[in-house]
């Protein structure tokens, strides 16, 4: 198993355990950042969330993180806040290694059929 693909304090923790933005009720600090950071330097990029971000600066910032979550001036010290595409790569990990996903397969089929009916 590689650091993205071990579980740790943030990367792979529940959002229960997550630090919570001050801001937004429920939302982990970091992906409050990482959308913030996104809105200012890359909302106009084309293809922000098709095109990957270096494997990399996604697994340094993954591992600096899980292995000192607490460390924010380190945190922010670090490659990807200059890479959008790294940052949207970021965000996508961050929701795939939760342990459990924001939506039960319930809730999917209903969006699903949801999204097919407006179209």
């Amino acid at each position: 198993m590689t650091d993205l693909d071990s579980p740790g304090p943030v990367f792979g923790a529940s959002l229960e355990s997550q630090l919570e933005s001050p801001d937004y009720p429920c939302v982990p600090v970091l992906l409050q950042a990482i959308v913030i950071a996104l809105e200012i330097h890359g909302l106009n990029l084309p293809g922000l969330y098709r095109k990957p971000g270096r494997h990399r600066t996604i697994a340094q910032f993954v591992s600096s993180v899980n292995l000192h979550p607490e460390d924010i001036d380190l945190m922010f010290s670090l490659d990807a806040w200059r890479e959008p595409n790294a940052l949207c790569g970021l965000f996508k990990h961050f929701l795939r290694r939760l342990p459990v996903g924001l939506f039960s397969l319930c809730e999917c089929d209903y969006l699903n059929f949801f999204f097919v009916e407006l179209n």
